[in-house]
């Protein structure tokens, strides 16, 4: 892990009005702290060099542009949000440019398909299981469709469903996938 005080340095970089300078140096600081390691997990995964490189470089972007024209984030663990928006963004990119990447087994790589037809009763089964979980609790049929088909973040569902934190929307994201789960594992081909 990097060896930076990432929360201080936010800070500094939300002070941007008061100090430019300050913010500056202290986004500088932030990127030389993290951006090689950033780079480094993405390799890791089986990401190309350059794509690693532009979704750091982005990142930073997306952060200059967060804190120091909108307020920043209410962020408890920068390394964290770091390294899952890093890793978020690359398999994005890599659906995006309809690769053969070889995503972790949290990516159900598990059990190959071994012919469309397996795959297509799969989708059945998913899109019924989401059919029903909507029936049973319309509310995790929509913080799953907020994280996984739009992309939002936690922050902004907890706003959008009326949390007071992204932990307690992490918390029913996570309760709403052992629902799904549940629904799925009923449905019967």
């Amino acid at each position: 892990m990097p060896k930076c005080d990432a929360a201080s340095l936010l800070q500094e970089i939300t002070n941007y009005s008061a100090s430019v300078s300050t913010s500056v140096s202290a986004y500088r600081r932030l990127m030389d702290c993290y951006y090689s390691e950033g780079v480094k997990s993405l390799l890791q995964k089986g990401c190309p060099e350059e794509d690693a490189k532009d979704i750091c470089s982005d990142f930073f972007l997306r952060l200059w542009k967060k804190y120091t024209q909108e307020g920043g984030w209410k962020v408890r663990d920068f390394d964290g949000l770091f390294f899952t928006s890093l890793k978020r963004d690359w398999f994005r990119l890599a659906r995006k440019q309809n690769s053969e990447t070889d995503f972790p087994p949290s990516y159900d790589e598990n059990e190959e398909m071994e012919d469309n037809s397996e795959m297509e009763s799969m989708v059945r089964k998913l899109n019924r299981a989401l059919t029903n979980l909507k029936k049973e609790s319309l509310i995790c049929y929509k913080i799953l469709t907020l994280f996984y088909m739009e992309g939002r973040k936690m922050a902004e569902i907890a706003i959008a469903m009326d949390y007071e934190s992204a932990d307690g929307a992490k918390t029913q994201k996570n309760r709403c996938i052992k629902r799904l789960r549940g629904v799925f594992v009923s449905i019967r081909e």
